[in-house]
């Protein structure tokens, strides 16, 4: 039997290995996710945190834990599992080693998918409510980042223009490729059905909605024409669409899943990265279609 990586794994340190250095990043990042009311993907936060491969997130956020859990002890109070908003695309479940953290592993992992997703959802409402997340990171040597000034990212006076901006042919060409390639943003159940341009009855318009079995996925596009405030505009755009569809789904009666995402032809830059995770928008970017396809 292998060892707990709670037990395994060293509380944070800023002198220590790798992984604790890199539990010290990840703290604020959980706090900011916590007070943002959203779960974060393995893929996002290691993208954050400079890590080539998500999978290797689990000593990390196992050195999390055991920071929390010592803390806990240190005080005479119970810490809720920050760690559980680190969850997997598609599941929205967290990764097999934080049954560690939860009082009975064996009869989770037993347990129904639906009760699996109570129990997480639970943890996570204690974690969003925990009060003392400020304490939690001056105790333990952590600090938040400055936060991102959206005025001056993105200033009203720009906001009007780009509202009234009109489609340019690299965009509907963009939106087309990807309507015809899902697999681009990770979209793995069977399509069945690609809509450009759906409309919403609020009259909102999503650039590409993907119907599976299980979800609704909409897409929003930014050609590589589009400006760092545009790709802004397009995070918060996806957190709109995630609503809607949500109500959507709601008013229809019908059991889906809805999510929605950004899909770029260029990069998007690292100012904006932290924005996105934030949120839980999910970017794909250089996403574009092969030259001697055009």
């Amino acid at each position: 039997m292998t060892e707990r990586t709670a037990i395994v794994a060293k509380p944070i340190d800023r002198n220590g290995e790798l992984y604790q250095r890199r539990a010290l990043e990840t703290l604020p990042i959980l706090v900011r996710q916590a007070w943002a009311g959203r779960p974060i993907y393995y893929g996002d936060i290691a993208r954050e945190l400079g890590m080539a491969n998500p999978r290797n997130m689990n000593y990390v956020l196992g050195s999390v834990g055991r920071s929390l859990e010592l803390l806990a002890a240190d005080w005479n109070v119970q810490i809720p599992p920050l760690q559980v908003l680190v969850v997997n695309v598609g599941s929205d479940l967290p990764g097999e080693g934080f049954t560690e953290f939860i009082d009975d592993p064996e009869a989770f992992k037993k347990a129904p998918l639906f009760q699996r997703k109570r129990t997480i959802e639970s943890l996570a409402a204690r974690v969003r409510a925990y009060p003392r997340w400020r304490d939690v990171l001056q105790a333990l040597g952590a600090s938040l980042p400055p936060a991102p000034d959206l005025d001056a990212l993105i200033p009203v006076g720009e906001r009007h223009r780009l509202v009234g901006q009109g489609e340019s042919p690299a965009h509907l060409e963009l939106k087309l490729f990807i309507s015809r390639n899902p697999d681009l943003v990770e979209v793995k159940d069977i399509v069945r059905e690609a809509e450009i341009e759906y409309s919403f009855p609020s009259s909102d318009t999503a650039d590409v909605l993907f119907t599976t079995k299980t979800t609704l996925v909409a897409v929003e596009v930014k050609s590589a024409l589009s400006s760092e405030m545009d790709l802004l505009r397009g995070i918060f755009q996806c957190v709109k669409y995630r609503a809607l569809l949500d109500a959507v789904i709601a008013v229809e009666q019908r059991e889906l899943i809805a999510t929605a995402l950004l899909a770029i032809e260029g990069t998007l830059p690292e100012s904006l990265r932290t924005i996105a995770s934030t949120l839980g928008v999910s970017v794909f970017d250089n996403v574009r279609e092969p030259r001697d396809a055009v």
